[in-house]
């Protein structure tokens, strides 16, 4: 019988405010989730998120391929 794969965790770190931006443009605040395995990074902006490339592009914070944005 197969464990079924848990559900990705949001991985969030307390942050200063200066901490709130996007790890790729710096001057948005993070708003989108960057999927991998069962993790999820908040860390970039909704217009950096458009321009990531789904099944190539590695994570900004851990260089895992990102497989889905939420």
């Amino acid at each position: 019988c197969a464990v079924p794969p848990a559900p990705p965790r949001m991985v969030e770190e307390k942050e200063e405010d200066s901490q709130k931006a996007c790890v790729i443009c710096l001057s948005a605040p993070k708003t989108v989730g960057l999927l991998h395995g069962t993790s999820v990074h908040k860390c970039v902006c909704g217009e950096c998120a458009k321009e990531l490339v789904v099944g190539t592009t590695p994570c900004p914070m851990c260089r895992m391929i990102v497989e889905g944005v939420l």
